[in-house]
């Protein structure tokens, strides 16, 4: 018999709208959870969806994520758990219906290196666009303001524009530098 703890572990590795892009669903709605059902012939969103389970309006099809996958595909329990686990990359072993999990192999210093680098490459990116926002802000603020009248105003607002010029080309040079 099949673990429901390790069943329901695999489906809270993937969220509803990660799966049903795998299955091929084109058009999603993921503000108002809906999309066109792709289990029947939809022209319209008919098919939501919430954390837990889906229900189509179309073709009153409804169930979580493994019975989702069964009617897509066409496939029995056992081969949807399969897919699910191909999908999440957690792997089970099965011996006449019993699930376990295997631990993935990967040395543990190539794992802490990507890692390290995609939440460096994250970190970078969110300091960049924070600079570019702000530079944007004050350059339409330093575009509108009289020179003439406002001359310690304006010749402030352009100092920080040169701060934010400086910042940005010292953290795309650091970004670029923790890339390598």
């Amino acid at each position: 018999m099949i673990n429901k703890h390790d069943i329901q572990r695999l489906k809270d590795a993937i969220t509803f709208v990660d799966l049903m892009k795998s299955l091929g669903f084109n058009f999603i709605d993921e503000r108002n959870k809906k999309a066109i059902c792709i289990l029947h012939d939809d022209t319209k969103p008919s098919f939501i969806w919430n954390d837990n389970c889906y229900y189509c309006f179309g073709c009153q099809a409804k169930g979580d994520k493994i019975e989702l996958i069964m009617q897509v595909k066409h496939i029995s329990f056992k081969e949807a758990i399969n897919y699910l686990s191909s999908l999440t990359g957690i792997t089970i072993k099965q011996d006449n219906y019993k699930v376990s999990y295997c631990k993935r192999t990967f040395p543990a210093k190539q794992v802490n290196n990507q890692v390290k680098r995609r939440l460096n490459n994250a970190l970078y990116n969110d300091i960049i666009d924070d600079i570019k926002r702000k530079r944007c802000m004050y350059g339409k603020i330093l575009y509108s303001i009289d020179k003439q009248v406002t001359q310690t105003l304006y010749l402030h607002i352009e100092n920080i524009c040169r701060r934010l010029d400086e910042d940005l080309a010292h953290w795309t040079y650091l970004r670029n530098q923790a890339g390598r």
